[in-house]
């Protein structure tokens, strides 16, 4: 069976990540899995970039015309996530790859695809698997909804939007719904949080959907020696005896991500007397330094690179408030490193309150402040719980787990759907 999979980036961005840990996956277990991306970063031959000939000649131009006005230029204050339209979009059904296939899986395609290439895709032959990485899927542009609940019935008056006279939003959520409607579609989501709010949307709800977990290479995100860790603190000028906390996300400075949670956090853990090295990673621009001693890293893009970061981190700290299985929780997880975050979205389906990190109730700054002080004070029970973090990992978050789990679903997927063609 040839899968071809479609994603906006292949390797650039979280949820990029997480579709070519998939696609490596499904290689290493011996599946004839091809990639087409938008834009091709890595050197894999099994990827390809869309060519030119799918483009019209001036598609970018009214792409970056659209893109500034009536999203970059048009935000409200309401949250600065990202927002994408979907218009224009591209037209791929006809492409060789998708031709060749028998099983074509979406990832994150925003910036690629759009409503008007759903209902292309819809009309194909091959069945699709769509697995979301956020909520763009059955929304009218918003990758989060900042609790707007409008994609249960019809996406309308967006408060993340100033304006929409040319009703956008409320066309765009239409197409969608007209797309998918009666296509052989299947949605996964990587944890139930998502899988719950997408069976509530008026786009997606009618659809089956699974809930398969993002899975990552245990080999490189494992525990360090503790020479190689003592060496990495010395080499950034952190003592032996120092509490260190991490936080790192792709844009440290997105609101939704919770940078100002951990600042003020961070001010209440200090007036205790607690005083915490703070390790960030990622895009700072734009971002306020933690109320710490804070050492900047940077993006780090090399994931053996970011795993002796974990290594040499007492606990990560993500104070999310929206979120669906970040891969800071998981890569965490898998270096040995307890968690301490909010109990947001996805993130306790990896974490049990007590036992691979601490939980606190989202947007709860006091309580998120408790845990991190009660934790800076016991590095046995923070041990303890790297080690059942990684324990977890390897029962459930594995590539070849995360990969078995598709194998299945697109044989089922695929009999079911050639049963229906005879019928």
């Amino acid at each position: 069976m040839r899968i071809v999979e479609l994603a906006t980036n292949d390797t650039l961005g979280g949820a990029a990540r997480s579709a070519y840990r998939l696609h490596e996956g499904l290689r290493a277990r011996g599946v004839d899995a091809r990639m087409l991306a938008r834009w091709k970063h890595s050197n894999d031959r099994s990827v390809a970039a869309l060519h030119a000939a799918f483009i019209s000649a001036d598609y970018a131009t009214q792409e970056r015309a659209t893109r500034q006005r009536w999203v970059r230029d048009n935000r409200t204050e309401h949250t600065d996530t990202l927002f994408s339209l979907g218009q224009p979009s591209i037209d791929i059904a006809m492409h060789p790859l998708l031709r060749s296939a028998d099983l074509v899986h979406l990832h994150w395609i925003a910036n690629f695809l759009g409503p008007s290439s759903f209902a292309s895709l819809a009309r194909i032959r091959q069945p699709i698997v769509w697995t979301l990485h956020d909520e763009w899927g059955y929304t009218g542009g918003c990758h989060y909804t900042a609790g707007c609940e409008q994609f249960r019935t019809q996406c309308m008056t967006c408060p993340q939007l100033r304006e929409d006279p040319l009703g956008l939003v409320q066309s765009l959520f239409q197409q969608r719904c007209a797309a998918w409607a009666g296509a052989n579609l299947t949605v996964v989501t990587p944890s139930r949080w998502l899988a719950q709010r997408a069976k509530s949307s008026a786009v997606l709800g009618a659809h089956r959907i699974e809930v398969i977990p993002y899975g990552l290479d245990h080999t490189v995100f494992a525990p360090a020696s503790d020479d190689a860790i003592a060496a990495f603190r010395r080499r950034i000028g952190i003592a032996a005896d120092e509490v260190v906390f991490a936080f790192g996300v792709d844009r440290l400075g997105e609101r939704r991500k919770g940078a100002d949670h951990l600042r003020d956090a961070l001010a209440i853990v200090r007036a205790a007397g607690v005083d915490p090295v703070v390790l960030r990673f990622g895009d700072a621009t734009g971002s306020d330094a933690p109320s710490a001693r804070t050492i900047d890293l940077g993006p780090i893009q090399d994931d053996r690179a970011l795993a002796l970061v974990y290594h040499s981190t007492d606990a990560f700290i993500l104070p999310t408030l929206e979120d669906n299985l970040p891969n800071g929780v998981l890569e965490s997880m898998a270096s040995g490193t307890a968690v301490i975050a909010y109990a947001t979205g996805g993130v306790p389906d990896l974490i049990d309150d007590g036992v691979h990190g601490w939980l606190a109730p989202t947007g709860d700054v006091r309580a998120l402040a408790a845990v991190m002080r009660q934790a800076a004070g016991a590095k046995s029970a923070l041990r303890a719980a790297g080690a059942a973090g990684r324990a977890r990992i390897m029962e459930r978050h594995t590539l070849a787990h995360q990969a078995e789990c598709y194998i299945a679903l697109y044989k089922d997927v695929y009999h079911r759907a050639s049963r229906e063609a005879v019928a």
